[in-house]
């Protein structure tokens, strides 16, 4: 699922590398994180292509994790 991000937050798509997922940018995540991140009001669905798209595995690692 297409989010973008309302806040800044770290999350683990695959359940063991956190990764940080910064607010404004749009990420393609499993549907289990994408509904996690929009439940919790930290990130809104996004139905079509925009030109700031970046896939999961270009997230950056929170802080003192790298």
């Amino acid at each position: 699922m297409r989010i973008r991000m309302i806040e800044t937050k770290p999350g683990a798509e695959d359940g063991i590398h956190v990764v940080e997922y910064q607010k404004g940018h749009v990420y393609n995540l499993s549907d289990e994180l994408a509904r996690v991140f929009i439940r919790e009001g930290w990130a809104e669905k996004v139905t079509k292509r925009g030109p700031r798209t970046r896939k999961t595995k270009q997230a950056h690692p929170p802080k003192g994790k790298r």
